[in-house]
């Protein structure tokens, strides 16, 4: 989920995947919004935002996973990830965003085994 000024503005997912011997800690996927509908406010912030060309996301992922080690399942876990990003913004210009800065923080919860 990706929200600006505490709004949701977009969300996507990712089809559920076996990661094998791989070491895979990337995953990828891209939110495109068009015409969203915004009030004033946000639309003035944003607007200021991209004029300073520093543009602030909450970036949300919750994940449902398990691990294997030899022959050793775990339990399901929940892990949510939130990241507060700040970017540059597309522009008729600039067509590829920078990360200017990112914070994240993790949480693990085990689920009961019924």
């Amino acid at each position: 989920m990706v929200s600006y000024n505490r709004d949701l503005i977009g969300e996507d997912w990712v089809e559920p995947f076996y990661q094998g011997r791989s070491n895979t800690d990337l995953l990828q996927s891209q939110v495109e919004v068009h015409n969203l509908p915004v009030s004033q406010d946000t639309g003035i912030k944003l607007l200021a935002d991209i004029k300073d060309q520093s543009v602030e996301f909450e970036v949300t992922l919750h994940v449902v996973t398990r691990v294997r080690i030899l022959n050793i399942i775990t339990h399901h876990f929940r892990v949510h990830i939130n990241c507060d990003i700040i970017v540059t913004p597309i522009t008729g210009t600039n067509k590829h965003p920078t990360l200017l800065s990112k914070i994240c923080t993790e949480k693990t919860h085990w689920l009961s085994n019924h």
